[in-house]
């Protein structure tokens, strides 16, 4: 069983900016906070990963939640308040006779389908926001 320790990823800036995520108490599924910058929690980058198991298979969940805050002022007081929010879910399925190496080469080509823009067509949809004809 790994051990909550720190997740550190990067963006996909001109200049890539890497982004540590610290373990935080997240109620029963581990989570891993990236502070927001002004301290406040609302806008803090959020990623929560958990595994459960349903009959013969082993279902691994990554998530990764990443808000957008905005100042608000009512009546002369300044109040962060989320606008909107981008969202990955991703869901594995393994079967208990799998082997690690199986899981590592999916974890790869996965890891490779979002390598930017060397994968036009998941950048498209992911990025550009465009469907594949």
């Amino acid at each position: 069983m790994p051990e909550r320790e720190p997740i550190v990823a990067f963006d996909r800036e001109t200049t890539p900016v890497s982004h540590t995520f610290s373990p935080s108490s997240g109620g029963g599924v581990p989570e891993f906070r990236e502070a927001d910058s002004a301290g406040v929690p609302i806008g803090d980058n959020v990623i929560t990963v958990s595994t459960r198991k349903t009959g013969a298979v082993y279902r691994p969940r990554v998530r990764v939640a990443m808000p957008i805050v905005v100042d608000e002022t009512v009546n002369g007081i300044v109040s962060p308040k989320v606008v909107r929010t981008a969202y990955a879910d991703v869901n594995f399925i393994f079967s208990e006779s799998s082997t690690s190496q199986e899981r590592k080469n999916l974890l790869g080509i996965l890891s490779s389908v979002f390598s930017g823009d060397t994968q036009p067509v998941v950048d498209g949809v992911c990025v550009g926001l465009q469907d594949v004809y």
